[in-house]
């Protein structure tokens, strides 16, 4: 698959923004999807490592242990999609989308503005649905978001021989549980 080259799009999309041009939502994802997923020049025995939310104590965040391991390793050896080596993930942390999709969802949502923040949250992150897990009600996080989709892409576009899957409670058919 031929892939957008990503500093083009975070350009052409903060230009619009500035210009006051809305897109959709579904245009936005539909960029998102078109960025590539893959970790650009790994070592040889680098280490992918999955990462997402709280670990199972509640008070340590996975994303700031993986900044640790890969702040006291070589540049490649700890692959994780969170990185500026990986094209998706470099264009949804930009300032450019994450204004252009707040913008899409104020459009859209003119009349809720109260609503805007978890939109974009489930667009980003996924759905929740309640469910009932052993006699209680619970919200279990879909893997729709535009994250989900990324992390599924890097999963299967980055070849590493060896994964590690860093999470807090994540279910065992989520992205995770691909590889």
């Amino acid at each position: 698959m031929k892939y957008l080259h990503v500093d083009s799009y975070i350009d052409l999309l903060d230009s619009q923004n500035r210009a006051g041009i809305v897109h959709s939502k579904e245009y936005l994802i539909g960029l998102a999807k078109q960025m590539s997923a893959k970790y650009s020049n790994p070592s040889k025995d680098a280490v992918m490592v999955l990462n997402s939310g709280m670990m199972p104590d509640g008070i340590t965040d996975t994303k700031n242990l993986i900044n640790d391991l890969v702040s006291g390793n070589k540049y490649g050896s700890i692959v994780t999609i969170n990185r500026e080596r990986v094209d998706v993930s470099k264009f949804l942390q930009s300032d450019a989308f994450k204004l252009a999709l707040r913008a899409a969802v104020i459009k859209e949502n003119k009349d809720t503005p109260h609503l805007v923040n978890g939109i974009i949250e489930a667009i980003m992150d996924g759905t929740e649905v309640d469910a009932v897990v052993d006699g209680k009600r619970v919200k279990i996080r879909q893997p729709d978001g535009i994250w989900d989709d990324a992390s599924r892409r890097f999963v299967l576009e980055s070849a590493s021989k060896y994964v590690r899957v860093m999470v807090g409670g994540a279910a065992p058919d989520s992205v995770f549980a691909l590889r």
